[in-house]
């Protein structure tokens, strides 16, 4: 049975927190801070700020905190920006309230009428049984009855009205659903929705419209859950929502929290620097490499949560995207930047998947956007490190929009023309459930270094080269003995000195011959090498001359 130490150390009146030392070993405790909590009709509430967790989100007392979160933060913070005084959503849900009595009706908004609206950031659980179709779109002008609406809608109405807020953005009402022209253009408009928004209600804790987000909630006891694992932390499509909403009451699974550019308050009073730092790099305060690594960051994130429809994978951050373009001027390429390139393309699939069939793909395979699961971008390809120097270079790189009028949605096609020395091989793996990828050599061989010879390269053999897979393909699935005839495309090197002790690489993309001169990228490859072996390697690729390849 494992023993704990407990040491309570002297109140620091100033900072109201007891410094509590708890560790399996005396002389190795983790220090952590508690903060001192008064209920708000003690007295002690005069002088102690934080308060216990309200177990019901609904109340007069939570609700009431609530609001006057919102009015300290349009009122009083210097860098909460007030809503945008040139945009308003094309359709809102007016809450009309004749005393105790609650209605709604869908209204479209004319040029010039500004009113204040909150958002609602949520997840749908399904397909929507209630939401604005062409045949509907008439009779919710008129009239939306509250308590038809499914649970979820119904609280958001709720918590809205208590905000003395007359409008709500609901997605579900508020965009046509069965037609693929209002979608395209109200999708477009997300980072303007959510941002112009005087507050964004998300229903973290319901992983359905219909459960609602307003139910008492369990008392706390001595393990407290996981803040990062309720329902709305785990969709792809509430990522944007979250960010670029300017202020943030999140309906948390065992609190209720605030956020917004000043700080992230709560019933602890705490602070999220991770909140700030996103405020401060989507408002420009960065120069455009910051910014670039900084969409590498996003895209890590994003797509590390779920998405019911592979096929929304461009559309469901494109709100980020045209925040990070009105900032950067810059070229977008189904979620790439063109100034980006190379670094951009460096991208690794973290846990690869079967392959989507072709026709199931709606990006161009260089996109990370074009495979399933999460990516990851190596910082040391990516964040300026000088001992990578890349020698591909990118000619051009063309998209086709699905829709013109939305620039950074999804994609139809994509071209990339790069100029670069190849290598032919044929990618062997070394099982059906194994992770080592190697590459067979060309006929002609590896020249290797002399120190090196008792290797024994010879040709048609292991080159020791691995791949980073984008994806399982059919031909390991099916046969694992089977293999790929692929062209290495050597990107850059990272360079190391002889006696440095590191060790140097060479490194590119695994392309795929489709038809003609078109090819289709399949994974990157990786060659660590002993600076004296290096030369070998790189001569190996450049003993032929560059060649214009272009992926689709």
């Amino acid at each position: 049975m494992t023993t704990y130490s407990l040491e309570l150390g002297i109140l620091d009146l100033d900072g109201f927190s007891w410094e509590l030392l708890l560790g399996e070993e005396e002389d190795e405790c983790p220090d952590n801070t508690y903060s001192i909590l008064a209920f708000p009709d003690d007295p002690a509430a005069s002088i102690i700020d934080n308060h216990p967790i309200n177990t019901d989100p609904s109340s007069f007392t939570a609700l009431n905190e609530a609001k006057n979160w919102v009015k300290i933060c349009t009122h009083q913070h210097e860098n909460c920006l007030p809503p945008s005084t040139d945009f308003m959503p094309t359709r809102l849900i007016q809450i009309l309230r004749r005393g105790a009595e609650v209605s709604c009706r869908l209204v479209e908004t004319g040029l010039g009428e500004l009113s204040s609206y909150a958002a609602l950031s949520y997840c749908w659980g399904g397909d929507q049984a209630f939401k604005t179709t062409l045949e509907t779109l008439a009779k919710y002008k008129v009239e939306i009855r509250p308590e038809a609406l499914p649970q979820g809608l119904q609280d958001a109405i709720f918590v809205a009205a208590q905000l003395d807020l007359e409008y709500i953005w609901i997605d579900a009402l508020c965009i046509i659903q069965d037609s693929i022209e209002d979608k395209s253009v109200e999708i477009g408009q997300m980072a303007k929705v959510y941002g112009n928004a005087t507050v964004t209600i998300a229903a973290t804790r319901s992983s359905a419209v219909w459960n609602g987000f307003l139910g008492e909630r369990k008392p706390l006891g001595m393990e407290l859950p996981d803040m990062a694992t309720d329902p709305l932390d785990t969709r792809a499509w509430t990522f944007q929502e979250r960010v670029l909403s300017d202020r943030v009451l999140d309906f948390g699974s065992f609190r209720t929290q605030w956020s917004c550019r000043t700080n992230l308050g709560t019933a602890y009073g705490s602070f999220d620097l991770d909140s700030k730092v996103i405020s401060d790099l989507i408002s420009a305060k960065y120069d455009g490499k910051s910014m670039l690594q900084f969409w590498m960051r996003i895209t890590e994130g994003f797509t590390d949560r779920a998405l019911s429809f592979s096929s929304d994978k461009l559309p469901a951050i494109a709100g980020m995207a045209d925040r990070f373009g009105s900032i950067m001027g810059s070229k977008y390429l189904a979620g790439l930047w063109r100034p980006g390139m190379p670094a951009s393309l460096m991208w690794s699939s973290a846990k690869p998947e079967t392959r989507p069939p072709r026709d199931q793909v709606l990006a161009p395979s260089w996109s990370w956007a074009a495979i399933v699961g999460p990516v990851r971008f190596d910082r040391q390809y990516t964040d300026g490190d000088k001992s990578v120097q890349y020698e591909v270079q990118i000619l051009d790189c063309q998209v086709k929009l699905s829709d013109e009028r939305s620039p950074y949605g999804a994609v139809s096609s994509g071209e990339l023309t790069i100029r670069t020395h190849v290598q032919r091989a044929r990618w062997v793996r070394e099982g059906r459930h194994s992770n080592v990828d190697v590459l067979l050599a060309s006929d002609e061989g590896i020249p290797l270094h002399p120190e090196a010879i008792d290797l024994g390269f010879k040709g048609g053999e292991s080159s020791g080269i691995s791949v980073i897979p984008d994806a399982l393909e059919t031909e390991f699935l099916d046969d694992p003995k089977s293999g790929i005839d692929v062209c290495l495309a050597l990107c850059g090197r990272i360079a190391a000195s002889e006696g440095s002790g590191l060790y140097s690489a060479l490194f590119g993309l695994v392309l795929r011959p489709e038809f003609g001169n078109r090819y289709s990228r399949v994974g990157l490859f990786k060659k660590t090498l002993a600076p004296a072996d290096f030369v070998n390697y790189a001569d190996w690729f450049h003993k032929h001359g560059q060649e214009i390849f272009l992926v689709i």
